[in-house]
């Protein structure tokens, strides 16, 4: 139930914030992302549910991308701070994503049966693929979060110089989202289990909707805290 309700919520809030009237850039990125999120919860809640022998390809598109969500946390984390226009080139942040799923290529084409088979034998064939995309995924975690949280705090020195009452404005929004991620990336680096790792990832939803909803109302408008302003009135 606890999967199901972070897959259900997943699309529930990015519904919300696609009928989001004058949406940001970051609203955009965070719809996006949630569309991901809960795809990727969905591609375990298969594996989870022994469906991976029925449904071998969509659990296969599953594999890489726990290399999405940091890039997403930082391109957001960016957006909220500075809210300056997106770049293209700030879409290489997914190279790894695709050079993943590049590595992985000869999988999606192998025929069903065959499939079934790399599943059967703990991924078979593909050990060396799956090794390369294990470590990968450990340091875009790293990377990204420590990226994203090295921003953050550096954006809030630079508030202190420019506002003698910093305390109200509320920086809790991106810390706690930076911080779920490092306790997702802990479990992912330390417990390495998967039931851990999604069961917090489906926390981290939940924990999404009800703070996003709730506190800073992300979803029902704009709340990014380079406007000091229009984000000290929503708290």
């Amino acid at each position: 139930m606890l999967y199901l309700s972070g897959i259900i919520l997943a699309f529930f809030l990015s519904f919300l914030l696609i009928t989001k009237r004058n949406k940001s850039t970051a609203d955009n990125i965070l719809t996006i992302w949630l569309v991901f999120f809960g795809f990727h919860l969905f591609c375990y809640y298969l594996l989870f549910t022994s469906q991976q022998f029925n449904y071998p390809t969509i659990v296969g598109l599953g594999l890489s991308l726990p290399l999405i969500h940091g890039p997403f946390l930082y391109l957001y984390t960016s957006q909220q701070i500075s809210n300056v226009p997106f770049s293209k080139k700030q879409l290489l942040h997914f190279l790894p994503l695709l050079l993943s799923y590049f590595m992985f290529f000869r999988f999606y084409f192998l025929p069903f049966d065959q499939k079934v088979a790399v599943f059967q034998h703990n991924g078979q064939g593909f050990k060396i693929e799956s090794l390369i995309n294990l470590y990968a995924i450990y340091v875009s975690g790293i990377v990204y979060v420590s990226l994203s949280l090295i921003k953050l705090l550096k954006y809030r020195k630079n508030i202190v110089h420019q506002f003698s009452n910093t305390d109200k404005i509320n920086f809790n929004w991106l810390l706690y989202l930076i911080l779920w991620m490092v306790v997702i990336w802990v479990v992912i680096l330390f417990i390495q289990k998967d039931s851990y790792i999604f069961g917090a990832a489906s926390l981290f939803v939940l924990w999404l909707g009800y703070f996003g909803i709730k506190q800073v109302q992300v979803f029902s408008q704009n709340t990014s805290i380079s406007d000091p302003e229009t984000y000290l009135n929503l708290n």
